[in-house]
């Protein structure tokens, strides 16, 4: 059984944390338990050394090497460092837009999230994000994963340019 608050993941619910060991169960994480114990890596910083090393891909690829037992050495600060609810969120895969092999930037994932709150009470979301602010991948999270058409969608940079599209069309769409 892992103790959730020394591998600072204590905000997990239930549903997340049997998400997370079913993962790792999948990602082989005897064989790294194993490999992780004959580097010499303390009892006390297992858990969170297994999941660093499941859900980060050069971590990963260290165990495939002839001198992993260097190379975990090398890395143990990687290796033991403390988890973020973000980086159990991202291995689980849930700011991966389904079918794409996209994974959403944080500030992205949070802007999907805000925008189907406010769904729930209102008609239309506004989400504003800077050139390169990742627009597109946002919009497509909407498109795919919530049903929403292109025709509900106009991408701009800022409100200025939403509210012009706004009074073009005399309609407000979902504008991000």
């Amino acid at each position: 059984m892992y103790d959730w608050d020394k591998i600072n993941v204590e905000e997990l619910s239930i549903t997340e944390r049997n998400e997370l060991i079913q993962k790792l169960k999948q990602s082989n994480c005897v064989s790294i338990y194993e490999k992780l114990k004959e580097a010499g890596i303390e009892n006390k910083d297992i858990p969170t050394a297994v999941i660093n090393m499941a859900s980060k891909g050069r971590l990963n690829e260290i165990l495939q090497t002839e001198n992993y037992v260097e190379q975990i050495q090398e890395n143990i600060g990687e290796i033991t460092q403390n988890l973020s609810i973000e980086q159990i969120e991202r291995y689980l895969g849930y700011y991966d837009v389904k079918g794409t092999g996209i994974s959403l930037r944080d500030y992205q994932q949070d802007a999907v999230n805000k925008a189907e709150e406010i769904y729930k009470e209102k008609r239309y979301a506004s989400i504003i994000l800077p050139t390169g602010g990742g627009k597109t991948y946002v919009a497509l999270t909407e498109m795919l994963q919530y049903g929403k058409t292109a025709e509900e969608i106009a991408i701009e940079e800022n409100q200025i340019e939403l509210g012009k599209i706004a009074y073009k069309t005399n309609n407000k769409k979902c504008y991000i």
